[in-house]
């Protein structure tokens, strides 16, 4: 068996792993609360040194805490094979994206705390944005859970979490929206839609980069259409 190699970067209060067997790369995770660390930590230059290599590049996410992804922000080169997201449930009470929606729309008003909710709901919009722009023109998307597997190399991972077909977040998620009134929701309907379209897509197959492509435009055309209609 091949030796898997593995490296951990030092990002300070976040996290960034590089799994490595001879010519393929999985980054787990790239990101921190002081992007500066992601900077001082090398990553950037590993990157770009991979992929003038030959190696062949993947990305993994966690989850959809911003200090787990927000380095890969400032990548602007087409550098994925492959991407791997955390399996998100899409139900019919839409908690996950009514609640960036929501998030979304607070995000200029004076109800604290701000940051936290731009790191919830901004950068993941921003993140689904920057898809096709840092997959490779071949790459694909591709939803995990529970039961699943993916390779690196010669090497197999079995998925332990999340768990496919349930939401660990749909409790704390469902209070977030508990009282809102008709007006709220109606404006954020059209982002919730985009994002469920989305959501439920990659949990059904491998996205393409044609596809992630339409499915991220409408979002990014609904997240700024609320933003304008929010300012307005």
């Amino acid at each position: 068996m091949n030796v898997l190699d593995i490296e951990m970067k030092p990002v300070e209060f976040g996290d960034c792993f590089i799994l490595s067997e001879n010519l393929k790369h999985l980054i787990v995770d790239c990101g921190s609360t002081d992007e500066s660390a992601v900077v001082n930590s090398g990553i950037y230059d590993k990157i770009e040194c991979l992929r003038n290599n030959g190696s062949k590049l993947e990305l993994l996410i966690s989850h959809f805490d911003s200090d787990h992804y927000n380095g890969i922000l400032k990548i602007n080169k087409e550098t994925f094979e492959k991407i791997y997201f955390p399996y998100c449930l899409m139900n019919r009470y839409n908690e996950f994206c009514s609640t960036i929606g929501y998030l979304i729309l607070l995000n200029n008003s004076n109800i604290p705390p701000e940051s936290i909710r731009k790191e919830l709901s901004d950068k993941l919009v921003e993140l689904l944005t920057k898809l096709p722009q840092i997959l490779k023109s071949n790459g694909k998307l591709v939803s995990l859970c529970s039961g699943r597997n993916f390779p690196l190399g010669t090497q197999q991972f079995n998925v332990i979490w999340p768990p496919n077909g349930q939401s660990p977040f749909q409790k704390p998620l469902k209070r977030v929206l508990e009282g809102l009134n008709d007006k709220v929701k109606e404006k954020i309907q059209p982002l919730v839609k985009s994002l469920r379209v989305f959501f439920n897509k990659l949990n059904e197959k491998e996205l393409e980069i044609d596809e992630i492509e339409t499915l991220t435009g409408d979002i990014k055309k609904e997240y700024e259409r609320l933003r304008n209609q929010h300012n307005n």
